[in-house]
């Protein structure tokens, strides 16, 4: 179920666009009632129908990865291109599937936590940087000399993140700001004659959700790789104390957490360690 809120008849929504919608909204945060339910009622042209053999567990991860899918198509990635990613939180993960999905070659991934830099480099990420400790742009720039086709920003770390990113792109390359946070400065003569596009991405557009539950059909995207990305699974009735609660106390040991509408199916998720 896309979860986004939009008035469908705006120019941004006739060209395909709603996560550009001048009535914008998002289901449990900006209109539509509240998300944490067993049912939400939404348009019908927004419920998806799963593949069979995908679990609604897996379906549960179909909207971040379309904010990475989106985003990778931003970047304007073409088959075998290079790829740097700035954060390994849930989005940054998933611009590495969401990438590889798409055909890239090399992936590189600049994290500061260990464990998250485990976790890409389990996923498939050719290189795993920890920029506290090594230079992040000597260490893409020696692997891809000239620079990332595509650098995506899913940090949120501000100045530091974006000088990053234009480090290791590429003249003629892309550079894609996914995440919110910090202010930056920007060299304009630089991206002029370096040719650099540098532009942001949104949420997804009509054709991402499909887009995603087609890669997971046709093996693209594999469930287990989506599934990696929970930390935790818990009932409804937890969701303040175990999710909200627990990712502002502990987020760093989170990627996400999985909030099951049945509570009985989620303490037998627990009990299995499925």
């Amino acid at each position: 179920m896309e979860p986004i809120v939009y008035d469908g008849t705006c120019p941004a929504c006739l060209r395909g666009e709603p996560n550009l919608c001048v009535q914008f909204g998002f289901l449990g945060l900006m209109g539509g009632g509240g998300g944490l339910a067993e049912y939400a009622v939404v348009p019908a042209g927004r419920a998806h129908v799963l593949p069979e053999g995908v679990s609604t567990e897996t379906a549960a991860l179909v909207e971040p990865l379309a904010v990475a899918w989106h985003a990778v198509r931003r970047g304007g990635l073409t088959e075998g291109g290079s790829v740097a990613v700035v954060g390994a939180g849930p989005i940054g993960l998933g611009l590495l599937l969401a990438a590889k999905a798409q055909g890239a070659g090399f992936v590189a991934v600049s994290e500061i936590d260990a464990a998250r830099r485990e976790l890409a480099l389990g996923l498939g990420a050719d290189l795993a940087v920890d920029p506290t400790e090594q230079d992040a742009a000597a260490e893409v720039l020696a692997r891809v000399p000239g620079g990332v086709d595509a650098a995506f920003e899913a940090s949120g770390a501000g100045r530091a993140a974006v000088d990053t990113l234009l480090a290791v792109v590429r003249k003629g390359g892309r550079a894609v700001t996914v995440a919110q946070g910090g202010t930056a400065e920007l060299d304009p003569t630089a991206l002029m004659v370096n040719e650099i596009v540098y532009t942001g991405s949104f949420a997804y557009d009509a054709t991402d959700f499909p887009a995603v539950i087609t890669a997971l059909a046709d093996g693209r995207l594999r469930e287990e790789s989506l599934t990696a990305l929970v930390t935790d699974r818990i009932p409804l009735d937890r969701a303040d104390e175990d999710g909200y609660r627990e990712l502002l106390a502990r987020g760093g040991a989170h990627v996400k957490i999985l909030v099951r509408a049945d509570a009985a199916d989620a303490a037998d998720s627990a009990a299995s360690g499925a």
